[in-house]
């Protein structure tokens, strides 16, 4: 689904904002990868273009010759990658995905740890030791984020699986709902795709192997992303990102309705200092 304006959508800015960047980087992607496959597959035609210009002009030289090589060479690897779906390419978009998603709810944890007081008040947040000297070495702006590295440990969040990690924290802010079976095996098969692709050359291991059977992979085997895989991915990504929108406006629709009627719950409030 489409993202609108965060005044239609009735969630503050700061918490919709991430998402927005997120689909806007996501389109960029997708035309990138577009103008790139377009450019690779005109390289095909590059050995013909440079014998019709060098018949043109008559040249006969060692350099003329070096040139229509240079083009053929070209051309077997722009032929070489149409044939194989463009796998480089691919692959890195599949990586920019999930590092795009982490780095957007991420960025929308901070974001919900700096303007809701109630978010700061949680006994699990509340727990979290530290030196007054830690604490005031500390930026405004890098002490959300601090906050969410000692939650993340705290709640183990940092060591679950797939889209598991982010359950865990949204659910500790009162965000927590169901995610659809099929949506969250796409993101888990993501995730480990996209591991295997930084941690190991993008060569089937024995973890990904177990983790997604439906994969029908076997160890050694290259794990080539094609166009129809990053575009699953890219749609679940999405789809995740929906759903924690729905989310947001249950939640302030609910607040909004105890403010009419008549609810003395505090609004959000940007982190300051605390100097009591």
């Amino acid at each position: 689904m489409p993202f609108q304006d965060s005044s239609d959508r009735r969630i503050p800015a700061w918490a919709v904002d991430p998402f927005k960047d997120h689909l806007s980087h996501l389109k960029a992607t997708g035309k990138l990868l577009e103008l790139s496959t377009m450019g690779i597959s005109s390289i095909r035609a590059m050995p013909d273009m440079a014998r019709a210009i060098i018949f043109a002009d008559g040249d006969e030289s060692d350099d003329a010759k070096e040139k229509i090589e240079r083009a053929k060479e070209y051309a077997k690897f722009a032929q070489e990658e149409v044939d194989a779906g463009f796998p480089q390419l691919y692959a890195d978009a599949t990586i920019g995905l999930w590092t795009s998603l982490e780095s957007t709810i991420r960025e929308f944890f901070r974001r919900w740890v700096a303007n809701r007081e109630s978010a700061r008040n949680l006994k699990c947040i509340a727990s979290i030791r530290v030196t007054i000297g830690e604490w005031e070495s500390l930026s405004l702006d890098e002490r959300p984020a601090f906050i969410i590295d000692h939650l993340e440990r705290a709640t183990a969040a940092n060591l679950k699986q797939g889209i598991g990690r982010f359950e865990c924290i949204l659910t500790e802010f009162g965000l927590g709902g169901a995610v659809d079976d099929d949506n969250r095996r796409e993101l888990f098969e993501l995730q480990k795709v996209r591991n295997v692709l930084v941690h190991n050359r993008g060569i089937a291991d024995r973890q990904l192997i177990e983790s997604c059977p439906w994969m029908d992979l076997s160890i050694g085997k290259n794990v080539r992303v094609k166009p129809c895989c990053y575009s699953r991915y890219a749609v679940a990504v999405n789809d995740y990102c929906a759903n924690i929108i729905h989310r947001l406006l249950k939640l302030y629709d609910a607040e909004r309705l105890k403010t009419e009627v008549g609810s003395d719950e505090e609004p959000g409030a940007m982190l300051t200092p605390d100097r009591g």
